[in-house]
């Protein structure tokens, strides 16, 4: 082991939420870790249990500091835990996990010898010795999921950088934590390692993972139903695609599950996604996407969904109008005056006889002027009658 007198004071984070029966496995490795005892920080967050773990940890485990949590949220917790933590260096773990006697100090060596990385990943293993993480990859559509998983262990000891890391067991610089603004607590739960790693990454930091700091996981053993970790996957995708990928996200939206297989947590989430857009980037943004995606949830939702949710939509373009700047306003109307035209062009070159085509374009003529109408026009050729009739 390294120079002991060396060796940093580590803030160790446990969350829990009714996790009894997990807690003697975890903290009793913790108790084992080749790692001085008086380096080492103990804090178990519990999300209001009603199990009696705190009672049990209390009896069990008194030299753990205990921090009480009112809500279930997970990253609400850890930012707690963060916030109370001593160390210069905070490692989190599940409490469905137990951990290799050289966990810590393996995570230890290797954040030290690089002041750039932010955070590094153990090699997480299922109990049969599969495989449960060795890092973050990038699915479709921005998915994401947990290298190797369920693949048999490779033994490797190859440290190596990832795109992101899974929380079960981690060890994070606090000083990268405090410049990204530590968790993202609108996401509860799951989906925030990604969000998380994306953050850092972005601010230059790396993320690396070491295949010598093992741990193991007992797999959602205090998630025991499903429909949870599918439900925030799902709905924090669409944070995590509003943060990071603003300009993809209303076509992202059409490649998630809610679209596909639940339309009802669609319109239930999407409201709230849009809210935390308009925190982070300001009306301008939603104002922009705006038409786009009402068009896109018309051609795409059941027409008593699409109403609902483009309902839903509105309510909140409203109160962004109330307290909107008099000069985005002006633009906002602009924008619509020309999209009014757009579509009454698009109906011209359609066909439709809403009113007279010829009245239509000389309309257009005098209140956009000849480029525009003839830009237009051509425009409204080539998209509506040449793609649907040749390609």
């Amino acid at each position: 082991m390294q120079n002991i007198i060396s060796l940093p004071l580590i803030s160790l984070i446990v969350v829990n939420w009714n996790g009894k029966p997990f807690l003697k496995q975890c903290f009793s490795s913790l108790q084992e870790l080749n790692y001085p005892k008086d380096k080492l920080e103990l804090i178990m967050v519990d999300n209001g249990s009603k199990d009696g773990s705190v009672q049990f940890m209390q009896k069990n485990f008194p030299e753990v500091k205990i921090i009480k949590n009112r809500e279930n949220n997970y990253c609400k917790a850890n930012n707690l835990g963060i916030k109370a933590a001593r160390g210069k260096y905070v490692a989190l773990l599940n409490n469905d996990a137990w951990v290799h006697k050289d966990w810590l100090v393996e995570l230890v060596k290797v954040i030290r010898k690089d002041s750039k990385i932010a955070a590094i990943g153990s090699k997480t293993l299922f109990e049969n010795g599969r495989i449960n993480s060795t890092g973050l990859i990038q699915k479709k559509y921005f998915y994401f999921m947990d290298r190797d998983f369920k693949f048999n262990d490779k033994k490797s000891s190859r440290i190596k950088e990832v795109i992101g890391i899974s929380n079960v067991a981690s060890l994070y610089r606090k000083e990268a934590l405090q410049e990204v603004g530590l968790f993202d607590e609108d996401f509860i739960m799951y989906f925030e390692d990604v969000d998380l790693s994306f953050s850092l990454r972005k601010k230059g930091w790396k993320i690396v993972y070491n295949p010598q700091s093992i741990a193991w996981h007992n797999f959602r053993g205090t998630s025991n139903s499903i429909f949870f970790p599918i439900y925030y996957c799902e709905r924090n995708r669409l944070l995590f695609l509003i943060k990071h990928f603003p300009e993809l996200f209303v076509k992202q939206i059409f490649n998630s599950s809610f679209y596909k297989l639940n339309q009802d947590c669609l319109i239930r989430e999407l409201p709230f996604v849009l809210n935390k857009m308009i925190r982070m980037n300001g009306k301008k943004e939603f104002i922009r996407i705006l038409p786009f995606l009402e068009k896109q949830i018309s051609n795409n939702l059941t027409n008593k969904n699409s109403v609902e949710l483009i309902k839903r939509i509105k309510q909140i373009e409203i109160k962004s109008k109330k307290t909107m700047p008099e000069d985005v306003l002006k633009l906002e109307v602009e924008k619509r005056k020309i999209e009014s035209n757009e579509k009454k062009l698009l109906m011209l070159f359609r066909g439709e006889r809403s009113g007279s085509p010829l009245y239509l374009f000389f309309k257009s003529l005098r209140e956009n002027g000849f480029f525009y109408t003839l830009k237009h026009s051509l425009y409204f050729i080539k998209e509506n009658y040449i793609v649907k009739n040749f390609l």
